[in-house]
């Protein structure tokens, strides 16, 4: 029998990005990310708590965290 998977439940989502130029420092990327959101979605994009988990690949890549619901929120354009 093959074995089951059990999925855990969570609210958070979980995202790779690639960086260019390449950087090391977690919080210049948590930084990033937050300015984009902001331009891109104004205040609501700006609020959005975005975790850094991992910097990859000497900085050319990055794992991020967010919940559930600030997915929803930047899906529809900063409407809820």
């Amino acid at each position: 029998m093959a074995p089951q998977a059990h999925p855990i439940a969570s609210d958070k989502h979980y995202i790779r990005f690639s960086v260019a130029p390449p950087t090391r420092d977690a919080l210049t990327l948590r930084k990033a990310l937050a300015d984009a959101l902001e331009a891109a979605f104004g205040i609501v994009g700006g609020s959005v708590r975005v975790d850094v988990l991992a910097v990859l690949e000497e900085g050319r890549g990055c794992v991020v965290r967010v919940d559930e619901g600030c997915v929803y929120i930047l899906s529809n354009n900063g409407r809820c």
